[in-house]
């Protein structure tokens, strides 16, 4: 799609967070994200910004906890995905990790987590946070839906 086309869902992080301790896994730190503008269509592709003061050295988990609106949910059928921006600078088909209700019902709620294991490289959704900064596109190929709110958990050792 291109740039401008469709209106745009802008979250922003808020600078608040909160840590807490996971034993031999560095902190929690876990922000609300504000969404002003909360439907998300293949037509309208949405934008979640993440800026944090926070450095991460190391992260072993990103979490993000969506919750929909249940006037428009992830129906069965519908998908959610979140790409980096970044990733669009070399290849302009990129697609991030996601999620599809292949359910009967409706959900109101879902949780993406991205792990890194122990003695494996990097994963590169995960290395998008360390600076305390990401842009991502949200879309759906199929079906709409409205987001209230999302929440982020990173998992590591700031810097």
């Amino acid at each position: 799609m291109k740039s401008g086309v469709s209106a745009v869902v802008v979250a922003l992080v808020a600078l608040s967070f909160v840590a807490t301790a996971h034993a031999g896994n560095g902190y929690a730190y876990e922000s609300s994200i504000a969404v002003p503008q909360r439907q998300v269509s293949p037509a309208d592709p949405g934008q979640a910004m993440f800026h944090s003061k926070v450095r991460f050295a190391a992260a072993s988990s990103i979490c993000l906890y969506v919750w929909f609106d249940p006037t428009d949910p992830l129906d069965p059928g519908d998908e959610l995905r979140f790409t980096p921006n970044s990733w669009f600078d070399t290849n302009p088909y990129a697609s991030g990790p996601g999620y599809m209700n292949v359910g009967a019902d409706p959900q109101t709620f879902r949780a993406l987590c991205v792990v890194n294991y122990p003695g494996y490289p990097l994963d590169p959704f995960i290395a998008e946070f360390l600076d305390g900064h990401q842009v991502f596109k949200l879309t759906t190929s199929a079906g709409s839906v409205a987001i209230e709110r999302i929440d982020v958990e990173i998992v590591g050792t700031t810097s």
